[in-house]
């Protein structure tokens, strides 16, 4: 006789084995017409950044999430600014009424909804989306100049990392990620991983773009310490949610050359290391820093010296 738990795993492995079959089948029992119309656009973000990662990890094999409501209300609140009463009033009452979400209460003032897995499925969220299936595109990823990426790799193997350009990460569901630049040191016992997004180096990026590199990252197998995205320049509410999420920001501007970005890479990883040292080792830091200064100066005064001896 099977018990509770081994029925469930049994159960798990079923519907990750047979999800497409699921979701061709959850199709015709779903309701999209219960939505309104204003309304799609924003669920569609919503159940693409649950399959992200953004509102936890799955519960089953083949991806099916719960969530508590209060969670909810507060991540589509940052994630897609959306107000608090909206959610309330017209998200969740449609998310249930077309069978896309499903109510589970708990002992709790605060119950649990779950996403079933072929809900969170491209294919549906497509569906969801005001348009159908055309109405959801997966955005285009413009690859920074090699030069962009060569530069961190230099500075990051400065510090003592091996990186790794162009490379592939696994996520939670076992796809590649792929990864612009990945860097990995031993610190004591502890492996220290660095994660860098170059690929918006020399554009503006506003909140969905950060909302993308959070879901990339927070999807990965094996997650790093050290965050950087690095971009042209961030928005405001896209600055805000990044550095919410623990993500180190390196804005290049409209720089385009290569020495002098990467200057500004360098001093931005220096600084953000040294900040993070050991106090005794940040003022030692602090003291070779003055003691450079005060050597130039140095060797400033004796050419100056020098040139006046040969005039003389």
């Amino acid at each position: 006789m099977l018990n509770y738990s081994n029925k469930n795993l049994i159960l798990d492995e079923i519907e990750k084995e047979f999800l497409d079959k699921f979701v061709s089948a959850f199709e015709k029992y779903l309701r999209i017409e219960q939505i309104p119309e204003k309304s799609r656009d924003k669920i569609a973000e919503i159940l693409l950044d649950i399959r992200n990662g953004l509102y936890g990890k799955p519960s089953t094999p083949a991806g099916t999430v719960s969530i508590l409501r209060s969670d909810l209300v507060e991540r589509a609140k940052k994630f897609r600014g959306i107000s608090e009463e909206e959610i309330l009033e017209l998200i969740l009452p449609s998310l249930m009424s077309s069978g896309l979400m499903l109510e589970r209460l708990i002992p709790d003032p605060s119950p649990y909804y779950t996403f079933p897995a072929p809900c969170l499925s491209e294919e549906i969220i497509a569906l969801t989306k005001l348009g159908g299936r055309e109405g959801v595109t997966k955005p285009e990823i413009v690859r920074p100049a090699n030069k962009i990426d060569d530069i961190f790799s230099a500075a990051l193997k400065e510090l003592g990392f091996e990186v790794s350009l162009s490379t592939s990460k696994e996520s939670r569901q076992g796809e590649p990620v792929k990864v612009d630049v990945w860097g990995q040191r031993r610190i004591g016992s502890t492996r220290f991983s660095v994660y860098v997004s170059c690929r918006n180096w020399n554009k503006t990026v506003n909140k969905d773009g950060v909302i993308e590199e959070i879901s990339r990252v927070v999807n990965l197998r094996e997650l790093p310490q050290l965050r950087i995205i690095v971009a042209g320049e961030l928005a405001k509410d896209a600055r805000e949610i990044a550095e919410s999420e623990g993500f180190y920001i390196i804005e290049l501007g409209r720089r385009t050359d290569a020495k002098e970005i990467s200057e500004l890479v360098n001093k931005a990883l220096e600084d953000f290391f040294t900040s993070i040292a050991h106090p005794k080792l940040r003022e030692l830091t602090s003291r070779i820093a003055d003691l450079e200064e005060k050597l130039e100066k140095i060797e400033k005064d004796l050419s100056e010296l020098i040139s006046k001896l040969k005039k003389t």
